[in-house]
């Protein structure tokens, strides 16, 4: 392999990386469960839907 095209193979790696860590924070179910109380959702509101949100997205996208 040719070093450039190994080097441009890294960096895409490296992009990739850092797209699926800002993913995996964003839609964190804390991170949900947070933004739903600061649009002011109740407690047991909040935490059911991000409790939802972990069992059919999260898990099945990003875990």
């Amino acid at each position: 392999m040719h070093p450039a095209a190994s080097a441009d193979k890294k960096e895409k790696e490296a992009a990739m990386q850092a797209i699926r860590a800002r993913l995996q924070h964003r839609l964190n179910p804390l991170h949900i469960y947070c933004r739903l109380r600061d649009c002011g959702l109740g407690d047991q509101t909040a935490q059911r839907l991000s409790s939802c949100w972990e069992r059919l997205v999260y898990r099945l996208v990003l875990a």
